[in-house]
């Protein structure tokens, strides 16, 4: 009939529409392995970790050493990590999330602390980076696959290919012994995660064996767990609603 689409119109209709569809498909697979090779050869670690959704490295290093080797990751600190304080009486440790939002923490951090009525000078802020997939061109820096969240181990290529490998809870075991060596008078310690920081935390609160050690020269060591994706069982207990 006339002004009715025939069974013919309608396949070649379809055709005209997946034919388009296409080559606009084409032009964007073609523009992006353009843009990601671009990226490669100029080396822009910045743009790379935007479109990794990844936060740039902090811009301060924690330094540890192991089989004389030295490794370090990024950290954002309120007090100078090589330097006596000894008005500091409490750390506190903000775990990032799957962002790697070390900054954000940081920023967190300081807003925890003016809330609080006790002098900034007593409380020290910092929060570490595990750079989750970020294989950056420096000698020695720690990177992990995700599970940095559990206690991997990081990973060892690149420059950093032969180097000593650190689990990320060995990681936090020798921050907290080096800040509280630095600052013996600090009382208390309090870590916290969000996300897959509170997964982190939650796990290391669990495993740890450093707890009882910094509690028997008299540091007490408080966990706040945020949002996890997921939880730690150690048995087959579950809590049920009635």
């Amino acid at each position: 009939m006339e002004g009715e689409l025939s069974s013919n119109h309608i396949i070649e209709f379809e055709k005209y529409i997946l034919s388009a569809i296409y080559r606009v498909m084409k032009k964007i697979i073609f523009w992006g392995l353009f843009l990601l090779t671009l990226l490669s050869l100029s080396g822009y670690r910045s743009i790379w970790c935007q479109v990794l959704k990844r936060a740039d490295p902090a811009p301060d290093r924690f330094t540890i050493e192991k089989d004389n080797r030295k490794l370090s990751i990024p950290v954002h600190s309120s007090h100078p990590l090589t330097e006596n304080d000894d008005q500091l009486k409490y750390l506190i440790i903000i775990v990032h999330g799957g962002g790697l939002n070390a900054d954000k923490c940081f920023e967190t951090g300081q807003q925890i602390v003016a809330s609080l009525k006790i002098s900034k000078s007593r409380m020290m802020i910092l929060a570490p980076q595990f750079l989750d997939g970020v294989d950056l061109d420096e000698k020695g820096l720690l990177f992990w696959d995700k599970r940095w969240r559990s206690g991997g181990k990081s990973l060892s290529t690149g420059l950093n290919k032969g180097l000593p490998k650190l689990s990320s809870f060995e990681v936090l075991d020798k921050l907290t012994d080096v800040v509280t060596k630095q600052n013996s008078n600090i009382q208390q310690i309090i870590i916290l995660g969000h996300s897959a920081g509170g997964q982190f935390v939650l796990r290391y609160a669990a495993m740890n064996n450093h707890h009882e050690i910094l509690e028997g020269k008299g540091v007490f060591i408080h966990y706040v767990v945020a949002n996890p994706s997921s939880y730690l069982y150690l048995d087959q207990t579950r809590f049920h609603f009635n």
